[in-house]
């Protein structure tokens, strides 16, 4: 299933300092990843991943610097924010890979962090959507779209001196020149 697994040991280093770094939005998650501190035995059926998407059973677990609701709870596809059951699912249920999002800034340039996150198994290549393709993507559509009303507005001057209309030529050769000069995002 996965290629890697980060050792028990490794995993109880980071809990201890990520709790010890940072404020969780709710103390109730703070609970439950102690609950595994002290059961290190149940570490060695969880797995920190980037993206929960897709696990059968997972936590997303959010610090104050954190746009992320405070805690969610997956269990199939049934998703809540409640902390027991989550706590309850997790003790009577040792045995089932637990899957933990953890939400912070700047996670990624956390050394820490980065050691002890594993591949999510289930993630598609349809759910990897990766933030700098968005912006991409965003800035490429708005460039066509720019370059749309570019050529509206040329074929309305055109139009505008053919009738020799120059309030309309004016007002067009404005516009296209404000678009023109519009600082492009790079």
């Amino acid at each position: 299933m996965m290629s890697y697994t980060v050792p028990v040991k490794d995993k109880v280093i980071f809990i201890r300092y990520f709790l010890r770094t940072y404020e969780l939005k709710s103390k109730e998650s703070a609970w439950i990843l102690n609950y595994l501190l002290r059961r290190e035995e149940r570490l060695e059926n969880v797995y920190f991943v980037s993206d929960i998407t897709n696990c059968p059973r997972a936590l997303m677990i959010a610090t104050t610097c954190s746009d992320q609701p405070s805690f969610q709870f997956y269990k199939q596809h049934v998703v809540t924010s409640s902390h027991d059951k989550a706590y309850h699912d997790i003790r009577f249920h040792p045995e089932e890979p637990l899957y933990i999002q953890l939400s912070y800034e700047r996670s990624y340039q956390c050394p820490k962090y980065v050691y002890i996150v594993e591949e999510n198994p289930y993630l598609t290549e349809e759910d990897i959507i990766l933030p700098i393709d968005e912006e991409r993507t965003e800035r490429l559509l708005q460039s066509i779209q720019n370059n749309k009303v570019v050529e509206q507005l040329k074929v309305g001057i055109d139009e505008a001196l053919d009738n020799k209309d120059e309030e309309t030529f004016l007002r067009l050769t404005k516009q296209l020149s404000h678009i023109l000069q519009a600082p492009t995002q790079s």
